[in-house]
């Protein structure tokens, strides 16, 4: 059920940030339950993800547009006060 969250968030996360992107595709995913997480505990969750040709014939790689759009959406600057 995990996996089920983790791609509805993925996906959700994928549109909203690189939106010429969004059909991509997870090409790896795994769980190892070490501990029990508890809805106050912070997790980290990562998963190999390969972008889509328009006809979805095959992958392309990810421009460097669409990686900086990424890297902009995991490491927002904050405001400075």
């Amino acid at each position: 059920m995990f996996l089920v969250y983790a791609e509805e968030a993925r996906s959700r996360y994928l549109r909203a940030a690189v939106p010429s992107a969004w059909s991509s595709v997870v090409v790896h995913n795994a769980i190892d339950y070490h501990q029990p997480v508890f809805d106050t505990d912070v997790v980290e969750v990562s998963s190999i993800q390969v972008v889509l040709r328009d006809d979805g014939s095959s992958t392309r790689p990810w421009t460097d547009a669409e990686r900086e759009a990424l890297n902009a959406a995991a490491n927002p600057v904050k405001e400075q006060v």
